[in-house]
């Protein structure tokens, strides 16, 4: 596990947004860019170790409307691709970080992109892995698939079976198992037939980030976000930061030859293809895609340290906007925490019960800490005990 973790809420034009450094803040800084409606838990704490383990300072975060960030409704405060990529840029200032290697995985890969136009200075490197280029209508393809029309460029179409699996993420679900069984087949679909993928390591990933949420729903809402103008696609060959694209061969939704698409708009780019990956970063793959990244940063890394040293600054305290949604979390998590206790001792569990129960104590763990700094801050809050077990 990683010696140095730090956690804060960076407040960024009226959002929170929920965020995590793991290694040495002194040791050159990696931002690792979920995709679309996940948290920082898309890249897994297994994976991230692998990055800090080769002396690299780590930093994820929850995209708005995910995770423990910000909860919006899109109705009313609705906002584009680009706002999430400004979202980047904040928490790295939210960690004093001027400069850094981003990668980003999916739309995370969209949002680097535009990092790339709109905030070269900030990047050292940058890597965009199972992703589309800029001027690829996404959004359009998905209707595409279904209706049969031609892509502009050529490329390949999304899978019509996998995007059939997405769309079920509409429908409620009933109990944290239900939950997991329909993520845990989003990641099937997604990940293809070579990966030797582990349904039980994405379950275990999977009720890592409901924990973390506190909530079993999954979010929706950066599939309505305003998407890229497609014009925009051709300011990549600009682009002169030195750029990795990762081409998933068993992709389903950017299939081949979609990075080769992308590195043929950006000159300072190199291709990688890895055959046995598709949309998702099983841990059978972990090795291979750490090797990639960090031979990349490697490369292009920087001699003076303070071009990304972090400056000093103190913790900000817990604000109090996080507080309700905080403290839904904790009863949450006790409650999840109680039925898999209960189960546990009646012999009713099923047989990965008992690991489900350590993610979740690990949970209650952390947000007891985040509780007692708000605590600090806002008096006659009840106590944590009360939150848990009830008033007496």
């Amino acid at each position: 596990m990683p010696t140095h973790t730090t956690t804060k809420l960076i407040e960024h034009h009226g959002i929170s947004l929920w965020a995590r450094r793991d290694g040495d803040p002194a040791r050159p800084c990696v931002l690792l860019v979920a995709g679309a409606n996940a948290s920082h838990l898309m890249w897994p704490d297994e994976f991230s170790d692998l990055l800090v383990s080769r002396g690299f300072s780590v930093i994820r975060y929850d995209h708005r409307d995910t995770g423990q960030s910000s909860k919006l409704d899109f109705d009313t405060h609705p906002y584009a691709l680009a706002d999430l990529a400004n979202d980047m840029i904040a928490v790295l200032d939210g960690f004093g970080v001027r400069k850094a290697h981003v990668v980003g995985m999916s739309m995370g890969g969209t949002l680097v992109q535009l990092a790339l136009l709109d905030h070269p200075e900030r990047l050292l490197s940058a890597t965009i892995m199972l992703t589309a280029a800029l001027d690829v209508d996404f959004a359009g393809n998905i209707a595409r698939a279904y209706t049969g029309e031609p892509v502009p460029q050529g490329l390949p179409l999304p899978h019509r079976a996998v995007l059939d699996q997405l769309s079920l993420r509409n429908a409620p679900v009933d109990s944290l198992a239900q939950a997991l069984q329909r993520r845990v087949s989003e990641w099937v679909a997604l990940s293809g037939p070579l990966a030797r993928l582990k349904p039980e390591e994405f379950r275990t990933w999977e009720a890592r980030a409901i924990a973390h949420a506190g909530n079993l729903l999954q979010p929706v809402n950066h599939a309505r976000a305003q998407p890229v103008p497609l014009q925009r696609g051709a300011e990549l060959s600009g682009v002169r930061v030195p750029v990795l694209v990762i081409q998933g061969g068993q992709d389903p939704l950017n299939p081949p030859p979609h990075g080769r698409h992308i590195a043929a708009l950006i000159p300072a780019s190199t291709l990688v293809e890895i055959p046995e990956l598709g949309h998702s970063l099983p841990s059978s793959l972990h090795q291979r895609v750490a090797d990639c990244i960090v031979a990349h940063l490697l490369q292009h890394g920087v001699q003076d340290p303070s071009e990304f040293r972090a400056e000093p600054q103190q913790e900000p305290a817990m604000p109090d906007i996080s507080t309700e949604a905080l403290i839904v979390s904790i009863q949450a998590v006790a409650n999840e925490i109680d039925i898999l206790r209960e189960a546990l001792a009646t012999g009713d569990a099923e047989p990965e019960d008992a690991e489900t129960l350590e993610t979740w104590q690990r949970a209650a763990e952390n947000l007891a800490q985040a509780y007692k700094q708000v605590l600090k801050i806002t008096p006659g809050l009840p106590p944590y005990e009360e939150l848990v077990n009830g008033p007496e």
